[in-house]
């Protein structure tokens, strides 16, 4: 097999690709303001979007800088 692209089990698989991002202020922990999620899947060697897309923000908390 020449590359991965080529492998049929790579070709069966759906990968699924998660964002997710925080506010970081100094001396604050990390909370959550935004995931999103990315269904990809390559039965001809190319990775393309499943159609299944997920995304949600989150109210940032009051301290947040805009």
């Amino acid at each position: 097999m020449d590359s991965l692209s080529q492998d049929p089990d790579f070709q069966a698989t759906t990968f699924v690709v998660i964002d997710f991002e925080t506010t970081t202020p100094p001396g604050v922990r990390p909370e959550p303001i935004d995931v999103a999620a990315l269904w990809l899947h390559a039965p001809d060697g190319m990775l393309t979007r499943t159609g299944r897309r997920f995304q949600a923000l989150i109210a940032p908390p009051a301290h947040a800088p805009f």
